[in-house]
């Protein structure tokens, strides 16, 4: 929470602000890829091919130590890093605006995944290099600022890039909300779109090199490379930390249908993709605020406030066919909107505790003489589990049966009779998903509940590294690593 006496530290929040907005523009390209391809026609399968595009935040541990550990010191620790990687994410963008629409057109998923894996590995590194200067720009009475200019930088950043570009470069939702005359163009291109942020990547880029300095802080000197690498071993042959990896790969098994393959079965059936992108930007202030008056609750018995969310997720899930199956009567009858603006409504609520409660129990177990490179660990796993679920289900999709609609739901060709209503009430291949995915869950629950609450009543010293000795030590350099992996950080203040 920002603290009063902010003095000096104004110009670094700003700063701060500025650089995790830049962050969460190419994060928001990216998450409206998916509608865009499937605008173009692709299959689930592909689209599970390009949900690995988003992978590289589950596994930037791997190089996070690189990144505070080798820099060129007459330029600065974060310097080093921080100019080249936004340069080469501003030219990777103008690459990508003179291809996009090719690449779009011609379906070539594995080409767009391969491309956004690279630009998401970029914006991952540039994650590392802020978290970490965040450390020395904030004094220390307002370094839990670093999490607000996260959360709020970040959110915004995506908003223009996924809500305000879907809007914007959709010619329905123009002429309806933005337009005197009617036109069957939109107001802003794809390619055009990224032209402009890769310019402004570049631009802001060079202004601020010219116009920010680093200072040295010779206390924040970093760990040896190897010691680093040899701490994250020695933390996953704790039998704890084993148990607790392998609970975050597989809990979210039953809600796998829960996630992107609804959202695009939506769309499938009349639910307009310019409104989806802009309601996820909407109810972005509740991802924002609600930590603060939930974290009293979920630092106590955080597990079981896990637990809670897990069984909503499961339910939601479960009753996702509902609302796909019945989604082109309620874009008919005008109450789809109202529907979807509560369920996700709920969805950001229990997401968002579910997200708090994950934190706040890593950083309730993580030993503090090892600091960021522990909760590191543990945020990278908790994200691969929520990341390999939704490219089962798409790839899954289209194995298990074929989909009924061969054209999306278009209420025009509907009311003129170019579209029959009642193909769109037959059976599709995520209802048999969805009942698979529940079982699974079910039995999940059956197998791992009892697991989850021997976890969290676990003493300290069950999750302690032998060679660190007690949590008494004072914490060493290797705290310093950035602790919140970027999909996360976007959801909470600390």
């Amino acid at each position: 929470m920002l603290k009063t006496g902010l003095g000096n530290d104004i110009s670094a929040i700003c700063f701060l602000l500025l650089l995790y907005f830049l962050q969460g523009v190419p994060l928001g390209l990216g998450a409206s890829i998916p509608l865009l391809l499937q605008k173009a026609g692709v299959t689930y399968a592909q689209q599970a091919v390009f949900t690995f595009a988003g992978y590289p935040f589950s596994f930037k541990f791997l190089w996070s130590g690189l990144v505070d550990s080798l820099y060129i010191r007459h330029i600065g620790r974060r310097k080093s890093w921080l100019f080249p990687v936004q340069l080469l994410i501003g030219i990777f963008l103008i690459f990508l605006s003179v291809r996009i629409d090719f690449l779009l057109e011609s379906k070539n998923v594995a080409v767009l995944a391969a491309c956004f894996f690279i630009l998401n590995f970029l914006v991952a590194t540039q994650d590392i290099v802020v978290d970490g200067w965040a450390l020395t720009l904030l004094s220390r009475r307002n370094a839990g600022a670093a999490a607000n200019c996260n959360a709020a930088g970040q959110t915004l950043g995506a908003f223009f890039g996924y809500g305000f570009f879907m809007a914007l470069s959709d010619p329905e939702f123009c002429n309806k909300w933005l337009r005197s005359e009617s036109s069957p163009n939109p107001m802003i291109t794809t390619a055009s779109f990224f032209a402009f942020w890769g310019t402004a990547f570049i631009g802001l880029t060079i202004l601020i090199a010219a116009l920010k300095s680093e200072k040295n802080d010779v206390s924040l000197k970093p760990p040896p490379l190897k010691e680093t690498y040899k701490t994250m071993v020695d933390i996953f042959k704790l039998s704890s930390v084993k148990t607790l990896v392998l609970l975050w790969f597989t809990c979210n098994i039953g809600s796998a249908v829960a996630g992107e393959a609804s959202m695009l079965k939506l769309t499938e059936r009349g639910m307009s993709r310019s409104t989806l992108a802009l309601l996820s930007s909407y109810l972005a202030p509740i991802r924002i605020l609600l930590p603060m008056a939930i974290e009293r609750f979920t630092s106590k018995r955080a597990l079981t406030c896990w637990t809670i969310t897990a069984v909503y997720g499961l339910l939601s899930a479960a009753t996702s066919p509902l609302i796909i199956h019945f989604m082109p009567k309620m874009v008919l009858d005008g109450t789809s909107m109202y529907i979807i603006v509560f369920l996700s409504f709920l969805d950001s609520i229990f997401g968002t505790v579910n997200f708090v409660s994950t934190m706040s129990f890593h950083a309730q177990i993580s030993d503090p003489v090892l600091g960021g490179v522990y909760m590191t660990l543990l945020n990278s796993a908790a994200n691969f589990g929520g990341s390999w679920p939704e490219t089962f289900a798409l790839w899954t999709l289209d194995k298990i049966g074929d989909s009924p609609i061969e054209e999306p739901f278009n209420l025009t060709k509907i009311e003129n009779g170019e579209q029959v209503l009642s193909d769109f009430y037959k059976w599709d291949p995520i209802f048999s998903l969805s009942i698979i995915c529940t079982i699974l869950g079910i039995l999940w629950f059956a197998i791992f509940a009892r697991k989850l609450f021997y976890l969290q009543n676990l003493p300290k010293k069950s999750w302690l590294v032998a060679h660190s000795g007690s949590s008494d030590k004072h914490t060493s350099d290797i705290s310093y690593y950035p602790l919140l992996d970027d999909d996360m950080a976007s959801n909470v203040i600390l």
